[in-house]
């Protein structure tokens, strides 16, 4: 599998459109394109109540279908192990690629973080999608975005948002914890990503519901419990993957089967605080 997964890398790296990229706008998204926000409890929406998620929260404000799939927990190497088949299962036009915030805490190597995000940017590309990257915030003794995030989008030429993220979890009425955006915070992420999106052209201002606006409407509105209890929303509920599942089995099962979760990860569940694994929270 190993061997696979490695020849499937490199073979994206030197196909046209793989970690070159072509430098500039993005491609104007169609009214029926389908964007896949990809990573891990940043984009799953921990810290906030369920519905209110970046994800979820930009499906409400572009009019786009938005598939959230972002593993509480996971590295890049597991990450990179299960793009592939979320690309197959979604086959979506953008991915909204926020990775590497758990290489960062658990202090990996950051020249092999920053190989995995190339290669996944690689691999998204020759599926056929366009792709744009959140910088995340390396924690030290002042919150910044992590330079390795700007050298992989100067290297592959991406759409980069650098310091979304950074300024959102500057700000304590924006965070649940030091490494988590609130309601509020996620809704201005997914703001922040609309408006990216307008300026690079992925979509019109037409599309987008008076970001500015909706982001403070939204923020009104995000408040309540911590606790998300499902991985997916209310069935029925437009633009999101649904799979028929026995209610009394685990949500990891659920998870697992749609988005193919790496092998050894706990799923996307908390309990009001972030987890702790050997002796590290947990993005």
């Amino acid at each position: 599998m190993k061997k696979m997964l490695l020849a499937l890398i490199v073979f994206a790296l030197f196909l046209p459109g793989g970690c070159g990229g072509e430098k500039g706008p993005l491609n104007l998204l169609p009214e029926n394109g389908v964007i896949l926000a990809f990573g891990d409890s940043l984009t799953y929406g921990t810290g906030a109540a369920a519905g209110k998620s970046y994800p979820e929260v930009l499906e409400r404000i572009t009019g786009r279908r938005v598939v959230r799939s972002g593993v509480p927990g996971e590295e890049t190497e597991a990450g990179l192990k299960r793009l592939p088949s979320v690309l197959d299962a979604v086959r979506p036009d953008l991915v909204i690629l926020c990775h590497g915030g758990n290489d960062l805490l658990r202090r990996r190597d950051l020249r092999r973080t920053a190989e995995n995000l190339k290669a996944m940017i690689a691999i998204i590309r020759n599926g056929g999608a366009q792709v744009v990257l959140i910088g995340v915030p390396a924690l030290g003794l002042g919150l910044r975005t992590s330079p390795m995030y700007k050298t992989v989008a100067e290297e592959t030429k991406t759409p980069y948002l650098a310091e979304t993220l950074t300024e959102i979890l500057s700000s304590g009425d924006l965070k649940a914890d030091y490494i988590h955006p609130n309601g509020k915070g996620y809704a201005r992420m997914a703001a922040a990503i609309a408006d990216f999106l307008v300026t690079k052209g992925a979509l019109t201002a037409g599309d987008v519901r008076n970001v500015p606006a909706a982001a403070s409407a939204l923020s009104d509105q995000l408040q309540g419990p911590r606790r998300d209890p499902l991985l997916f929303p209310k069935e029925g509920s437009p633009g999101f993957i649904t799979v028929p599942v026995d209610l009394d089995e685990s949500l990891v099962t659920c998870e697992k089967a749609v988005f193919g979760a790496a092998e050894g990860q706990d799923g996307p569940f908390y309990d009001d605080k972030a987890a702790v694994q050997d002796s590290q929270i947990e993005v």
